[in-house]
């Protein structure tokens, strides 16, 4: 019997949108594939979280 290989991708895309009536109707679209798997995260978020790994690093 053979083994089953799963392959998971994980692709990261920055959107930079100026006008706050569009940023909203953007995330709007996006929420619909929330059930697909995909997840929105700010990039404040994901900075607060690189500073956290660093200091977690640095304590250990």
């Amino acid at each position: 019997m053979a083994d089953k290989i799963e392959f998971i991708f994980w692709t990261t895309l920055t959107i930079n949108i100026q006008n706050e009536a569009l940023t909203e109707k953007v995330l709007w679209m996006l929420g619909h594939f929330k059930t697909d798997g995909l997840k929105i995260t700010s990039k404040e978020d994901i900075e607060d979280l690189k500073l956290l790994k660093a200091t977690r690093e640095k304590e250990s």
